[in-house]
């Protein structure tokens, strides 16, 4: 009787309702809205890569399938070592913005320096492509805390991961339309459709200067 009294007690706890989440304030609803946009035009250009990549290293770079796969997930095992180290050295004070604005600029200029990544100067580009990779989630995860100054809730990863979804689905369809992979599409080819996700990457990175702005005004 003692153990079934004790079990009901459990879930009677379980069952209690959970504090509502604060909700954002209007300034903080500003500086989650350009997160959300930075995480829009970064999870579009990463998903377009790795959608895009496999077919990429075989066309472009001209490797075989097993070398293929094996340039694949390079920059895979680099981010998830940058994903520890990022949440590692932002508990330790690492600046936030600065750290996502230098991963940012970092991989704009892997995109721009397309023409010339082959051979040993490709690996290095995925290395490096894959630290950015790696710094730039992590930070753009970190951004609801860093906010809300306290341990954010549900709204405000709401808002964060909309931005983040809707750059999923549209990364690898805009990367597709732009090198002409469909006959509709505009045919633009690697180096020029390189050069536009660059350029919205580097959009990416003013965008976190401005919202560095708007976090120092609170």
């Amino acid at each position: 009787l003692d153990a079934a009294a004790h079990v009901q007690d459990l879930l009677q706890r379980g069952a209690a309702p959970r504090p509502p989440s604060r909700q954002p304030s209007p300034g903080e609803r500003r500086q989650l809205l350009l997160a959300a946009a930075i995480f829009t035009l970064w999870s579009a250009q990463y998903f377009a890569f790795m959608t895009w990549l496999t077919q990429y290293l075989t066309t472009a770079m001209a490797l075989g399938r097993a070398a293929s796969v094996l340039a694949y997930l390079l920059p895979v095992v680099v981010l998830l070592g940058f994903n520890i180290l990022t949440g590692w050295g932002l508990r330790h004070r690492l600046p936030l913005i600065a750290a996502l604005t230098v991963a940012l600029v970092s991989q704009a200029a892997i995109w721009f320096a397309q023409p010339w990544l082959s051979g040993a100067a490709g690996i290095v580009g995925l290395v490096l492509y894959g630290i950015g990779a790696g710094v730039t989630p992590t930070c753009l995860f970190h951004m609801p805390h860093a906010i809300a100054r306290e341990l954010a809730g549900s709204a405000f990863f709401g808002i964060l991961m909309t931005g983040r979804n809707i750059g999923v689905f549209i990364g690898p369809i805009l990367l597709a339309w732009l090198i002409g992979h469909e006959s509709y599409a505009l045919g633009l080819g690697w180096t020029a459709a390189a050069r536009v996700i660059a350029a919205l990457t580097l959009v990416a990175a003013a965008l976190a200067l401005l919202l560095l702005r708007e976090m120092r005004r609170v």
